[in-house]
C-alpha cells in the first residue's frame, strides 16, 4: 500500500488497518523447521548406526538433548509465527483518535514525534513509551513513517 491509498482509506472510513503480512513470518517458521529437520536427522543416523551404540553418558545426553529440541523447543517456538500467521495478528489501526497495535494504543496528543531509520522500525515516540511498527506490517516503512508524520501534524492542528 502507499501513502496514497492510505490518505484515501483514512478520509473515507476515518481509519487504516494494517493487518500483519503473513510473508514476514515465512522465515522464522522455515529456520525453525530446518533446524528441527536438521535435528532429526542427525538424531536418525546417530541412533540407526548400531555400529557405535555405547550407551555412554554423552551419548545418552545427545540423544536426550535432541528428543528434547524437536519435541519441546521447536513446537514452542514455531508456535508464535504460526499463531500471527494464522490470525494475522496484532493489526495496527490507525484512525484520527490516535495508533492503536494489539492492546496498546496511544493517542496523537500523547505523540512527540515519530522516529524512522533506514532499514529500522517506526517509532511513535511518547512520554512513557514508543509504539512500534515494523515491517511486518508494511512493505514501505519509510512512507508509513511520512503519512504518520502528516497525520500527526493535521491532529495538532485541530
Amino acid at each position: 500500500m502507499t501513502p496514497d491509498v492510505w490518505e484515501a482509506e483514512f478520509n473515507r472510513d476515518g481509519q487504516v488497518v494494517l493487518p500483519l503480512r503473513p510473508r514476514s513470518q515465512i522465515l522464522p517458521l522455515a529456520s525453525i523447521v530446518l533446524l528441527a529437520g536438521m535435528q532429526a536427522f542427525l538424531l536418525i543416523i546417530e541412533v540407526t548406526d548400531f555400529s557405535t551404540w555405547t550407551w555412554t553418558w554423552h551419548w545418552n545426553f545427545w540423544v536426550i538433548s535432541c528428543l528434547f529440541l524437536l519435541l519441546v523447543w521447536a513446537p514452542l517456538f514455531a508456535l508464535v509465527p504460526l499463531r500471527k500467521m494464522i490470525r494475522r495478528l496484532p493489526a495496527v489501526t490507525i484512525s484520527r483518535h490516535g495508533v492503536q497495535k494489539g492492546r496498546r494504543s496511544v493517542s496523537w496528543s500523547q505523540v512527540r514525534r515519530i522516529d524512522h531509520r533506514l532499514g529500522g522500525p517506526v517509532r511513535l515516540r511518547t512520554d512513557r513509551w514508543p509504539l512500534r511498527i515494523d515491517a511486518e506490517h508494511t512493505a514501505d516503512p519509510h512512507a508509513l513513517a511520512w503519512w504518520l508524520q502528516t497525520v500527526l501534524e493535521r491532529a495538532r492542528v485541530r
